[in-house]
């Protein structure tokens, strides 16, 4: 696998996905979850294409209840695309390399 993931939680949220730079992928994930390490594999290929361009955080759904509630997240995995600190673009569920990648490009600077 490449590059891991860096893990952030309620406390590091703010600092870590709305006053980033660039755009951020954010996994809401839960551990034991078989298509949320699925999905990880590919967002770890993703941050390495991006490096720099953008950042892949993950943020377990368990212990993270503010995050969570907070963004309604109803089940994992799910993603949220944030750029500025608004959100622009929300995914659940497996999800291709190719449409991750594509909505990146759209937002990318």
């Amino acid at each position: 696998m490449p590059k891991e993931l860096t893990e952030i939680s309620d406390t590091t949220f703010e600092g870590e996905v709305l006053k980033c730079n660039t755009p951020v992928f954010v996994e809401f994930y839960n551990t034991g979850c078989g298509t949320c390490k699925m999905l990880e594999y590919i967002l770890c290929e993703i941050a390495e294409k991006y490096n720099g361009r953008a950042k892949v955080v993950k943020i377990c759904v368990a212990g993270n209840n503010e995050t969570i509630g907070k963004y309604s997240i109803l089940g994992a995995p799910t993603l949220i695309l944030f750029k500025d600190g608004n959100i622009k673009g929300e995914f659940t569920g497996p999800q291709q390399k190719s449409e991750l990648a594509a909505r990146l490009d759209e937002i990318c600077d």
